[in-house]
């Protein structure tokens, strides 16, 4: 079992909200070991900005995963950043954020990779603590499914079909490894379908939104995006990179087979409770 690790040093960017379509900025903070990984919200009263990790606080998945506090303070789009924490191994952080929602950047975890290279990790005499996933346990809405099961080292078997040629149905395999997320996954773009963009709009949402952050998906079978897609299969990719931040709400890395039919935030998050909420499905590894 490797060490518990944080950052080197400080490091933070700003960016623009996808959704709000408010300016912040992030400040990525060492923690001691133990400490877990938290959002502390700037610009609120003190001592009603803190919100740590767990899956118990995610209040919203609609289009994004938002957190919520007993203060009712939220932060919202935290997948990505997630996504890259888990990835490469950060355990314990105090992610200062002076606005509601973290940046979209370029719609990826890539920007989150390269921040967290810049600080650099130091480790922790003690071991990371991991969930270690004893029974099978499985969520399904209608034809959408999520599963782990007992396995000795954690993977991901996903399957997605979207109507577009580049998301055509298929199915990969990820071991969740650092080298494989960096070179596979981390710059994977989140999307959307062109018909969808107004009833977002007309919902309040994406209001940050733009051909800079996200896959546009046109309807004539095209994406708007000047550059293209980054990688034939990008769909399937951002949605094990949204897994990866998803499952990591769990505030501890866990050990088990997943297997996911047309995940969404929602149904990750599900799964995750539906997991922690009996000590029989779950040990400390």
């Amino acid at each position: 079992m490797r060490k518990q690790t944080t950052l080197k040093k400080s490091v933070s960017l700003s960016g623009t909200g996808l959704h709000s379509g408010k300016e912040c900025t992030v400040k990525l903070c060492p923690a001691d070991e133990f400490d877990g990984i938290s959002f502390h919200r700037t610009d609120v009263i003190p001592g009603s900005g803190i919100i740590n990790i767990c899956a118990g606080a995610v209040s919203d998945t609609r289009l994004c995963t938002t957190l919520k506090n007993d203060h009712n303070t939220t932060v919202s789009t935290v997948e990505h950043l997630m996504a890259a924490l888990y990835a490469l191994g950060v355990d314990n952080l105090v992610i200062e954020v002076d606005g509601p929602e973290i940046p979209i950047l370029d719609g990826s975890s890539q920007p989150w990779v390269e921040l967290i290279d810049e600080a650099g990790l130091i480790k922790f005499d003690e071991p990371v603590k991991a969930i270690r996933v004893k029974k099978d346990i499985s969520i399904k809405e209608g034809i959408c499914m999520a599963r782990v099961k007992p396995a000795a080292e954690f993977s991901l078997d996903i399957f997605v079909d979207y109507p577009h040629p580049y998301g055509k149905p298929t199915q990969r395999y990820y071991d969740g490894s650092e080298y494989e997320f960096r070179k596979e996954i981390a710059k994977a773009r989140t999307f959307c379908m062109e018909k969808d963009v107004k009833n977002m709009q007309d919902l309040g949402l994406i209001k940050g939104g733009s051909i800079d952050c996200a896959l546009v998906l046109m309807e004539d079978g095209t994406v708007s995006n000047s550059e293209g897609v980054r990688f034939e299969d990008e769909l399937v990719r951002h949605k094990a990179l949204d897994c990866f931040g998803d499952f990591f709400m769990a505030g501890y890395p866990i050990v088990g087979k997943f297997e996911v039919r047309l995940p969404g935030h929602e149904l990750n998050n599900k799964l995750i409770r539906k997991l922690l909420s009996d000590e029989k499905n779950w040990g400390w590894k």
